[in-house]
């Protein structure tokens, strides 16, 4: 079953129970309330701010005793009638609002406005044979004959085949001009951003000319038209000309928004969703034109409202398509990324935000039913602005989002899965603003007095406190994202390359970080408790509470804490001191009192060091009495290498050098020198052999993994040019001994244990006069 059918069918019959609800509790009183006036009781506790007057609307009086009489002057006969049966038959304020502290009361009220909303409906529903002569009121209105009527709407037709004629040779003529130029000046593609800027331009262009060419075979039509044909046949050509415009966009943000490769497989339903905005967009403008017009007819209020509400459930018909087909592109596309790592309530809106789009719409939609059944048709203008707010505020959010992590991945050359810290400030902060501004455009549109409202249930003391309070916590969390943007622009290290082999966890490893990276954390946790400071205290003044014997218990107590924890006040000075030094940095290797280890944190009172093999060692400041960094400037190691006697050192030096040519050449690990290999000769006699001394000078951080390639490619050299090391070893001598093997083999077994090794196998053992080597 197709989804316009399944939509139709659930909203069928949720108006179907709806109706029947009503009708039910509006049994005993509908038939009484069906003579009275419709426009004599107030169902909806709001008034509709959209900015024009409907004559049959209920009219409501001001608040200012000043403008009462030019409020008068404008009533007509209908309005004054309503008025006064108003406030001869209802109660004064106070006394109304009285009747309502009870539970019992306020479901009286809700179970009267029911009966009189059912009421409503009957009434409305009585006009229904006034729909059959709409045909002739709009012909009246008009100033035209039925064939003059359909001559006139031929002309509007053949106006835009013409019209979109022109305006596909001028989008082919300005496409092949710019493609033109950029072959003549051998220019690269342009990024996505530019070339989807391009495209619209070029439909901007092409719809100009449309809107021109459109217009001016209007108002050049062979037959004569009246001041009101020519504007209903311009407003015609208005209407398409937004239904055209809300298609190009909707075509380039699916463009921008669905990769390329997933374009090429036809994997979104592209059409489906440029097909669902054209409807909707295009419901909304028929609908305004054709109400309009009516109104203009002098068709009577309630055959109006009843057009209305046929146009509002194909509106929504049209708004739930394009959902589900929205909710089809969003299933077939891979939206991982930065996102993934928000906070759980955004997590949790990506994942419900369907069920929630589709809750949050039926809402307005059945609201602005009831609003209309006691406003007239412009409740809808407020319905359609409502739909507005909420479908393109989310929309033009996570659309400057992709923008801007775009524009980030293109001009530092990485993926989209790496934010900057200031973009997700940026987007953060646009999301709050935009759903502030989003409820703000929501009250503007319904006409809601947040004080007014509140002046009947908590006092209008307490709304402005708790506005206020709302106020300073978003002022204090805008603030908040800057200071931390700026902060984490600052200290973010350089990107890391993947073409980088992968980290070690050598000793000494890490790479350090500078002065600022390390010092800013720091900042940053102080001007946050700031920030929470003065926001707290900012909500306590505007609560009415007295912040200054606040401030001085917090001073007592903290003279207090200050007295006991000495300790604590130490670890803080000494730790300000260090950092002012410059002792130390995050990622550096140091060593302190036997404890050595890579610096991973700094807190307000202790220093955090992670071992090479693991282990986090946590070091107070205040205990710290020598401290020595191993990660600053440079740093010289010197290597030492055991050798026979019978070795040749001027060999011996010129493969160390020819092994310090090799590394400065080196692609990966020549970069970390900043002395070469060199052989220092020979630096001490050993019993067994001698000492040859191997120094360079190196980048710290670096000096471990040089090491051990230095190692391996010295004890490689050796052996390919047959230098020998140096290996413990004792000679026994037996002058003019023959010995039998049971001799031989425990002669060799008491030296390999005065050499300290273990005895060869009694089959390896060789055999012979003079002397004996075991090693």
């Amino acid at each position: 079953m197709s989804d316009p059918v399944r939509l139709t069918r659930r909203l069928a019959g949720f108006a179907a129970l709806a109706l029947v609800a009503l009708l039910l509790a509006a049994a005993p009183w509908a038939s009484a309330s069906a003579a009275s006036s419709p426009s004599s009781s107030a169902l909806v506790p709001f008034s509709l701010n959209t900015g024009k007057k409907d004559g049959d609307a209920k009219a409501v009086p001001p608040d200012d005793p000043a403008k009462v009489p030019d409020f008068v002057s404008r009533l007509d006969d209908r309005q004054a009638r309503a008025l006064l049966l108003d406030t001869l038959s209802g109660k004064p304020k106070n006394e109304e609002a009285r009747d309502r502290d009870t539970v019992s009361d306020i479901f009286g009220s809700v179970l009267a406005a029911a009966r009189q909303y059912a009421a409503r409906i009957v009434t409305v529903a009585q006009a229904w044979p006034q729909l059959l002569t709409l045909d002739e009121r709009l012909t009246e209105y008009l100033g035209a004959t039925r064939p003059g009527l359909v001559a006139l709407l031929g002309w509007i037709a053949l106006s835009f085949v013409a019209a979109g004629a022109v305006e596909y040779l001028v989008r082919l003529l300005f496409e092949r001009l710019l493609a033109r130029r950029r072959r003549l000046r051998g220019l690269p593609a342009p990024p996505q951003t530019l070339r989807h800027g391009g495209r619209l331009g070029v439909r901007c262009v092409g719809l100009a000319s449309f809107m021109a060419v459109s217009s001016g075979l209007i108002l050049a039509a062979p037959h004569a038209m009246s001041s009101i044909q020519q504007d209903f046949a311009l407003s015609i050509a208005a209407g398409a000309l937004l239904v055209r415009l809300a298609d190009t966009l909707a075509y380039l943000c699916i463009a921008y928004l669905v990769p390329p490769s997933e374009r090429a497989q036809r994997r979104v339903p592209r059409n489906a969703v440029r097909l669902a905005v054209v409807s909707t967009h295009a419901t909304i403008i028929m609908g305004a034109l054709i109400l309009t017009d009516l109104r203009g007819a002098g068709v009577a209020f309630e055959a109006r409202l009843i057009v209305g509400l046929a146009l509002w459930c194909v509106l929504g018909l049209c708004v739930f398509a394009g959902l589900g087909r929205l909710k089809a592109i969003t299933a077939k596309l891979s939206l991982d990324g930065p996102l993934a790592r928000e906070g759980v309530i955004f997590r949790w809106l990506r994942l419900h935000w369907y069920g929630l789009a589709r809750g949050v719409i039926g809402a307005v939609w059945l609201f602005t039913v009831l609003a209309a059944l006691e406003a007239g048709p412009m409740a809808f203008e407020a319905g359609v602005l409502s739909l507005f707010v909420i479908a393109y505020t989310p929309a033009a959010v996570r659309l400057l989002t992709l923008v801007l992590r775009r524009s980030f991945a293109r001009q530092r050359g990485h993926d989209e899965k790496s934010d900057p810290p200031w973009i997700t400030s940026i987007v953060r902060c646009a999301r709050i603003l935009a759903t502030v501004a989003a409820l703000y455009g929501l009250g503007r549109v319904w006409g809601l007095d947040v004080f007014a409202y509140a002046s009947d249930r908590l006092g209008e003391s307490v709304a402005r406190m708790v506005i206020d309070v709302a106020i300073i916590l978003l002022l204090a969390y805008v603030v908040w994202e800057i200071i931390r943007a700026i902060i984490r622009s600052e200290s973010v290290g350089e990107p890391v390359d993947p073409d980088e082999p992968e980290i070690s966890f050598e000793e000494g490893s890490m790479k350090p970080q500078t002065r600022m990276q390390t010092f800013l954390p720091l900042v940053e946790k102080f001007l946050f408790v700031l920030v929470l400071i003065v926001a707290g205290m900012m909500i306590l003044k505007t609560l009415g509470v007295d912040t200054g014997p606040l401030l001085a218990g917090a001073g007592i107590i903290g003279i207090a804490i200050g007295f006991g924890a000495q300790t604590l006040v130490k670890d803080i000075v000494s730790g300000i001191f260090f950092l002012l030094d410059d002792a130390f940095r995050l990622g550096e290797y140091v060593e302190i009192d036997q404890t050595r280890g890579t610096v991973e944190g700094i807190s307000i009172r202790s220093l955090r060091i992670r071992h090479h093999r693991g282990a986090v060692h946590t070091v107070p400041f205040g205990t710290i009495q020598r401290l020595t960094n191993y990660s600053r400037d440079w740093i010289i190691l010197k290597l030492e290498f055991l050798l026979a006697f019978e070795t040749d050192l001027k060999k011996v030096k010129k493969i160390v050098k020819d092994i310090g040519k090799e590394l400065l050449e080196d692609e990966e690990y020549g970069q970390h020198f900043l002395e070469p290999v060199k052989s220092q000769g020979v630096r001490r006699m050993e019993q067994i052999g001698m000492v040859i001394g191997v120094k360079f000078m190196a980048k710290p951080g670096e000096q471990f993994i040089l090491r051990r390639e230095v190692y391996q490619r010295v004890r490689d050299a050796f052996e390919k040019n047959g230098i020998a090391f140096a290996r413990p070893q004792v000679v026994v001598q037996v002058p003019n001994a023959k010995m039998s093997a049971e001799e031989s083999e425990a002669i060799a077994a008491a030296a390999a244990e005065a050499a300290d090794m273990p005895p060869p196998p009694p089959q390896e053992m060789k055999q012979g006069g003079g002397a004996k080597k075991a090693s």
